[in-house]
């Protein structure tokens, strides 16, 4: 995710380099769980939070990498297009202040956002489609 695929047909070598590059992750993830890498610890939980950027009518704003360079922060990156960002939080452990610990986080990532957009006209809307795109 987070990177922009310049075309939408593909050739019969992008395929191949495709299986390549899923035969090379899968051998690597086997040879992960067969050297015993994953932690088997206490259950964790984590989250990401996708935003829009917008400007005051709610169009999308094309501002993501000066956001993200306001920001300055290594939780956040570029979403899908010049319009998104991503935030993502460290995973904590699944106890009785999990949920409160998450909150905390992404209301302090979501105001961190928020203001590094209003640098630039901008505001932050958490959507999966944003009803104002246009082509």
């Amino acid at each position: 995710m987070g990177q922009e695929i310049p075309h939408s047909s593909f050739t019969e070598s992008d395929f191949q380099h495709y299986r390549e590059m899923l035969k090379e992750e899968s051998h690597l993830l086997k040879q992960w769980f067969d050297e015993e890498r994953f932690v088997n610890e206490h259950p964790k939980a984590g989250c990401e939070l996708e935003a829009w950027l917008i400007d005051q009518q709610g169009v999308p704003a094309p501002v993501n990498v000066e956001c993200l360079e306001a920001l300055g922060s290594d939780q956040a990156s570029p979403e899908l297009s010049q319009f998104n960002i991503e935030l993502n939080f460290d995973p904590v452990n699944l106890n009785e202040d999990a949920f409160s610990q998450i909150h905390k986080e992404l209301v302090t990532g979501w105001q961190g956002l928020r203001e590094a957009a209003r640098r630039f006209d901008a505001d932050c809307v958490c959507t999966g489609i944003l009803q104002t795109v246009r082509n």
